[in-house]
């Protein structure tokens, strides 16, 4: 292996994610750890060169560029050993998610994870996906509406042996699409659990979104979401394109417990907030309470009434 050094040696950074609690399971996704058949150098120049877009992505970004969708660049920091690092956009997020929602509130990896059926949502280049395969899970879909993420996030988990589907679709087109089984996108039964990190507040409509959440788990399923949050429980705040990323609504923390439960969700709680950005966690009930009372003027009707 040490003759992939020279692929490597250009692109050495410092140690990507502390070992503790949750980096470790990054250890299971190394050049060393690719399932038979895949071709580690082609792999490497993949990645590499994927990767290289880290520097013009962050400007766009910073610089709310409305083409920063369009400038590709790596989702998660990722040490496939050897001396070889690829620093990504979102950081080690997808280890300290885990470390924040992992809490005696929130989600139990031998309860919710392991043995489990799960999606991510929001799943990039597939760095929440390791993650909740390395905890057990015995399936880890993704959605991922940026099509090039989608294809980086299949790509990644197949080169590790990792049986899922990943679907390159917005939220907002996937119950009905889902449903009706079409070619791409064939008819599945709910999911176990929903990992849905740094997604809700990028969406225009956030009782909708949260809508399809739940009409994504079997009854009795959870949901686990991140979102920034508004320093006030009760408050709503609209910032649209403002912002880079299209931040659309902030709401605070009482805010999103109102609409989980409107949206036919139980057990929700506030799992903890850290920098402005929090968890929160739920179940979904068998009461549909957006059909009991009227729901005038939702979204998506077409939402309503399926799945109860």
């Amino acid at each position: 292996m040490d003759t992939h050094d020279s692929v490597f040696g250009p692109r050495l950074v410092g140690a990507p994610y502390r070992t503790d609690r949750f980096g470790h399971l990054m250890e299971q996704f190394t050049l060393d750890h690719l399932r038979e058949g895949i071709d580690v150098e082609e792999f490497a120049h993949w990645m590499a060169d994927f990767g290289v877009g880290y520097e013009a992505w962050r400007a766009a970004w910073t610089s709310n560029q409305s083409n920063f969708l369009d400038v590709h660049a790596w989702g998660h920091d990722h040490d496939l050993g050897h001396g070889y690092v690829i620093k990504g956009t979102m950081d080690d997020r997808h280890v300290t998610n885990l470390e924040r929602v992992v809490q005696p509130s929130g989600l139990d990896p031998d309860k919710h994870v392991k043995d489990k059926k799960c999606l991510v949502v929001g799943a990039y280049c597939g760095g929440e996906v390791l993650m909740l395969h390395a905890l057990g899970a015995a399936r880890v879909d993704a959605l991922e509406e940026v099509p090039e993420y989608a294809e980086a996030c299949g790509r990644l988990a197949d080169a590790f042996g990792i049986q899922q589907d990943t679907y390159a679709a917005s939220l907002f087109e996937l119950p009905q699409d889902w449903a009706s089984g079409q070619e791409n996108m064939p008819e599945r039964e709910g999911y176990d659990l929903v990992y849905c990190p740094g997604v809700i507040y990028h969406c225009s409509d956030q009782v909708a979104t949260l809508r399809i959440l739940r009409d994504l788990l079997v009854p009795g399923g959870s949901l686990f979401f991140e979102t920034g949050v508004a320093g006030h429980p009760d408050a709503v705040t609209y910032l649209g394109p403002s912002q880079p990323g299209w931040n659309w609504w902030v709401c605070g923390v009482n805010v999103y417990l109102q609409m989980m439960s409107d949206v036919g969700l139980e057990n929700n709680r506030h799992i903890e907030t850290t920098g402005g950005r929090a968890w929160f966690g739920g179940i979904r009930s068998v009461r549909d309470p957006l059909t009991e009372n009227g729901c005038a003027g939702f979204a998506i009707p077409s939402l309503l009434g399926r799945g109860q």
